[in-house]
């Protein structure tokens, strides 16, 4: 009997708590977040390229013309100790301490920026020669009085020089010109939140450039060479031989740098706006090795007096170009209807 009391008790203390819990109900409990937004895109410091100053570059174009072979034959008495290029036709620059050669001292220009320029480069007539003519080929055919005077770049894959031409009495001279490409380097830069400055009021996310780092150049030379075969020999008057003065002027440009992502079309605003009237087309765009991209791939809009071209790069080809893009990003190049063209770098993130 005692046992089953304690049984009936157990069983009576279990219907107690399970009554409990079925009556007893909690006040239920809210809460609330918000998305904090982390901030824009940043952008990377604003571009900034210092080009070399007239005065570093003073005498550095100053040439000698030494057709009949003066210098040489006198073991240079006039010029004591200075050394001379074997390899010059007929022109020398002074490229160093106390030596002369056919190319000129290098015109270097140093992009320390995240964001590539195109480095323009010109060669100019200022003051025309005497009997002697400009000459755009470095080969030489017939015994004219003729100067062969050019722009070449660092491997001297590239070059320009100075022509003239003559119609109805009046010359006419074009200068030498090099569109270079000096790449930027965005892996110089990390993104760090911090203050920019001591004096600023908050942390922000910004772009700082990282310890030694290494940057992208180029090197302009001015060279020159003489039709060997002329019969120079100068007389009085208008016999006289003089040779011309060039003048060299460089500006740059930067070039779009383009932030993509894989499977999101991205429009580029370029740099090219027409002066006239007349509107310029895009004709095509290329990869880095020449191969033209297809047309299916993007759309253009073409630049006029009023508003620049864009080309719209499709989301499927952004896809397919993401990988070749990353580091310092990877160049294309638009080419317009008036056979100008100007690059793009793309870089995936």
């Amino acid at each position: 009997m005692v046992r089953f009391k304690r049984v009936l008790a157990v069983v009576m203390a279990t219907s107690m708590v399970l009554g409990s819990s079925l009556t007893a109900f909690a006040s239920p409990i809210a809460t609330t977040g918000q998305g904090d937004y982390e901030g824009n895109k940043v952008d990377y410091p604003v571009l900034s390229v210092t080009l070399p100053t007239a005065d570093s570059t003073s005498g550095q174009f100053k040439y000698i013309a030494d057709p009949n072979g003066l210098i040489k034959e006198s073991g240079s008495q006039r010029y004591s100790g200075a050394t001379w290029a074997s390899d010059a036709q007929g022109v020398f620059f002074k490229n160093g301490e106390n030596s002369y050669g056919a190319l000129s001292k290098p015109l270097v220009v140093s992009n320390q920026n995240a964001q590539s320029i195109v480095l323009s480069v010109s060669l100019a007539n200022k003051t025309p020669g005497q009997n002697v003519a400009y000459k755009n080929s470095s080969t030489f055919t017939g015994t004219d009085k003729e100067i062969y005077l050019a722009l070449y770049n660092s491997d001297y894959s590239k070059s320009s020089a100075i022509s003239q031409a003559t119609a109805e009495g009046n010359t006419t001279y074009t200068a030498a010109k090099l569109d270079l490409l000096i790449q930027g380097k965005p892996s110089n830069y990390a993104l760090k939140y911090s203050k920019v400055t001591t004096d600023a009021k908050s942390e922000t996310y910004h772009y700082e450039q990282i310890s030694n780092p290494t940057w992208n150049q180029e090197s302009v030379y001015v060279g020159g060479l003489l039709n060997m075969a002329a019969d120079w020999t100068s007389g009085e008057d208008t016999a006289a031989i003089t040779f011309p003065e060039v003048t060299v002027t460089w500006d740059y440009a930067a070039a779009p740098l383009v932030t993509i992502k894989s499977g999101i079309a991205s429009t580029v605003t370029l740099n090219k706006k027409a002066s006239g009237e007349d509107s310029i087309t895009v004709s095509k765009v290329t990869l880095a090795d020449g191969t033209v991209v297809a047309a299916s791939n993007y759309t253009a809009t073409a630049a006029t007096a009023a508003a620049n071209a864009t080309v719209t790069l499709k989301a499927d080809w952004i896809t397919a170009a993401a990988p070749a893009c990353v580091g310092d990003g990877y160049v294309i190049t638009v080419v317009y209807s008036d056979s100008t063209s100007e690059p793009i770098v793309l870089l995936a993130k």
